[in-house]
């Protein structure tokens, strides 16, 4: 019988890598982000607001870059080509 998985808090190191807290094997997003599991031990991790925060990060930060891309782009546009005839 398996034990039931354990909340993870404070096992983050600041290079952005997963410390397990059952082997202590320093894991990366991508060791964890399809099973949720350690692929050293088999430890299961709870999914609360800290392991999500881990998974999404690179999600979130693609994402704000690429719409601060595109409203770089929007405006350069809009310098570009002025709206002259506003009615």
């Amino acid at each position: 019988m398996k034990k039931p998985p354990v909340k993870v808090t404070k096992f983050l190191t600041r290079e952005g890598r997963l410390i397990c807290p059952a082997c202590g094997e320093s894991l990366s997003r991508q060791d964890v982000e399809t099973f949720i599991r350690c692929p050293y031990c088999d430890y299961k991790f709870l999914i609360d607001y800290e392991m999500e925060d881990f998974l999404l990060h690179p999600v979130v930060e693609n994402w704000c870059q690429m719409n601060q891309a595109q409203q770089t782009a929007q405006f350069n546009q809009e310098q570009e080509n002025p709206r002259s005839n506003w009615i």
